[in-house]
């Protein structure tokens, strides 16, 4: 016999219960200024499954939770771009495809005369994710298990697979 068949899937009722707890914490915990972004967090459960989803408009909210790798912005190509310089000055650069995500040509340092590389020009940066979401999961199950009771945990088992066997053990007869 497999772990996976040792396991005992939870019950829809508990699973929905520990989902629509963790929408709540992770709008208190999920990042601010988002827009509709937290609001529009709905849950989701399944038998032995939770979690939660975003409408396909909001998807940038995954990308605050996973975080997002350096890319290329592509989408740029042919634009004018406004760029400010340090001490203020505002002037403007065309983006144009051949150097999109490309490196420039290697420079030398006006201030130390080394030979510096540069930086792929018009790269969006990585950012790292919040992990909102998986920490709300955990912290709904923690919150579940801690406030458990052992009439909750028959409960629960009594609506699984092995409710004959807790029955047994538990009132001495099997369920009807």
């Amino acid at each position: 016999m497999s772990e996976l068949d040792k396991m005992v899937p939870v019950p829809e009722f508990v699973t929905q219960q520990i989902s629509r707890r963790a929408v709540e914490i992770a709008q208190i915990i999920g990042p601010r200024k988002t827009g509709e972004g937290l609001t529009s967090l709905t849950p989701y459960w399944d038998i032995g499954v939770i979690g939660m989803q975003f409408p396909d408009n909001k998807d940038y909210m995954i990308d605050l939770d996973q975080g997002i790798k350096e890319h290329p912005m592509e989408n740029l190509a042919g634009k004018i771009i406004p760029v400010r310089s340090p001490g203020g000055t505002l002037y403007f650069r065309r983006a144009s495809a051949d150097t999109i995500g490309k490196v420039p040509v290697i420079n030398r340092s006006a201030k130390s005369g080394r030979i510096t590389d540069g930086k792929p020009e018009w790269m969006y940066p990585a950012k790292t994710g919040l992990n909102f979401i998986q920490r709300s999961l955990q912290m709904s199950v923690d919150e579940w298990s801690r406030n458990a009771r052992s009439t909750n945990i028959v409960e629960m088992l009594l609506h699984t697979r092995l409710k004959n066997d807790v029955s047994m053990v538990i009132y001495g007869r099997e369920l009807a």
